[in-house]
């Protein structure tokens, strides 16, 4: 379990995402052909329980939310577009 849970729950920008915005990306990873979310730091598996995301980014989706999973191994957070990006290299390299 990610050692700093208390640091994640504290009062930092991040929001966990509801089960709209789950539908939301459950959606985009679909549309995309990405079958399984893994930690880009540790490997370790994602879902849609570890989403996560903050307001008011230039570059977010759905009324300016930056998406994100945060992972309970290691803490890292994978960004959506990052998951996004490796999916269409994996496309191309095939």
């Amino acid at each position: 379990m990610y050692k700093n849970r208390f640091f994640m729950e504290s009062s930092t920008p991040f929001r966990y995402a509801s089960s709209y915005d789950k539908e939301v990306v459950s959606k985009i990873l679909r549309e995309n052909g990405v079958d399984e979310i893994r930690c880009l730091s540790c490997g370790a598996r994602l879902s849609l329980a570890d989403l996560m995301y903050y307001n008011d980014h230039p570059a977010g989706i759905n009324g300016g939310k930056w998406y994100f999973f945060r992972c309970p191994m290691c803490g890292y957070d994978t960004s959506l577009e990052k998951i996004l990006i490796k999916a269409r290299m994996g496309r191309l390299q095939h």
